[in-house]
C-alpha cells in the first residue's frame, strides 16, 4: 500500500490551539490550576506512581515515597516540595539512544495501539521531560 499517495491532513497552530481535549489544552488547564506545573514533573511522578502500582500488584515492597492507605490503595506520601534538578533522573536504558537508532525525521510510521499512521517529525531528547529519547509523530488524522 503506497501511503504517499494519500493526501495528508493539515491543521494550523491557531486551529490546534482552539481544539479541546488535546495535550496542549490539558497542559494549559493544569497550568491554570498550578502555575508551577510542568509536563516533565508530571511525567516523572506518573512513572513513579505506575511503578508503585506494579510493585504492589506483584506483592513487592513499595518504592520510597509510597504507602498503602486504610483501604489498601497505593498512595504517594506527601513530600516537602523541592527544586527539581535536571541531573537527578538518569535516562532509563530502554529509552536510550539505541531505542531510536534507525528512526529518522521524515519516515512514515504506524503507532500502536490504534494503528494510527503519520510522519516522524522529531527524534531526540526532550529536556523538559528528561525521560529518555522521544519520537514525535504528526498523525495523518486529527487525533489530539
Amino acid at each position: 500500500e503506497d501511503t504517499s499517495l494519500v493526501p495528508k491532513y493539515t491543521m494550523s497552530e491557531e486551529q490546534y490551539n482552539q481544539r479541546q481535549g488535546t495535550l496542549r489544552d490539558w497542559g494549559r488547564q493544569q497550568k491554570q490550576q498550578n502555575p508551577n506545573f510542568t509536563l516533565r514533573q508530571h511525567a516523572k511522578e506518573h512513572r513513579e506512581w505506575v511503578e508503585a502500582q506494579r510493585q504492589a500488584k506483584l506483592g513487592l515492597e513499595l518504592p520510597k515515597g509510597f504507602q498503602y492507605d486504610e483501604d489498601g490503595k497505593v498512595i504517594r506520601i506527601p513530600q516537602p516540595s523541592q527544586q527539581h534538578k535536571k541531573d537527578q533522573d538518569p535516562i532509563p536504558t530502554e529509552f536510550g539512544p539505541d531505542s531510536i537508532h534507525d528512526i529518522r525525521v521524515g519516515m512514515r510510521c504506524e503507532v500502536q495501539p490504534g494503528s494510527r499512521r503519520g510522519e516522524v517529525m522529531y527524534v531526540g531528547l526532550v529536556p523538559e521531560l528528561n525521560a529518555g529519547y522521544w519520537v514525535g509523530v504528526r498523525f495523518d488524522e486529527p487525533v489530539g
